[in-house]
């Protein structure tokens, strides 16, 4: 019996939801964008925003079945300790280019489009 409720738990941790897909809105002048930590990487783990419009990552981590603790850009300038739910970072005045991202332990790896 419980190793059918680790199964379930476990594999159901792991299944790909249309919740995964890149969730860019706009809001009060800002491109959201919302993205999953989960215990095997970012999803999405590739983003694309427009440039000129400033951009709030939101990294949401629902689980502590991690060992993703932070995320971090040096091309970006931020270094985001990822605490149990939402964390934002605000990004302004992007150029066009692609900028990377990683998990504290550069394990896991994302990265950010800017496109024109």
């Amino acid at each position: 019996m419980i190793c059918a409720l680790f199964f379930v738990f476990f594999s159901s941790s792991n299944t790909k939801t249309n919740a995964e897909a890149p969730a860019v809105s706009m809001q009060d002048g800002y491109q959201v964008v919302t993205i999953q930590v989960k215990k095997d990487g970012f999803y999405p783990s590739k983003i694309e925003v427009k440039a000129g419009v400033p951009v709030k990552l939101n990294f949401v981590k629902n689980t502590s079945f991690t060992c993703i603790t932070s995320v971090d850009s040096d091309e970006l300038g931020f270094d985001l300790y990822l605490k149990k739910g939402e964390n934002y970072t605000t990004l302004d005045h992007l150029s066009p280019g692609s900028y990377p991202f990683d998990c504290g332990m550069y394990m896991y790896h994302g990265t950010i489009t800017v496109v024109a």
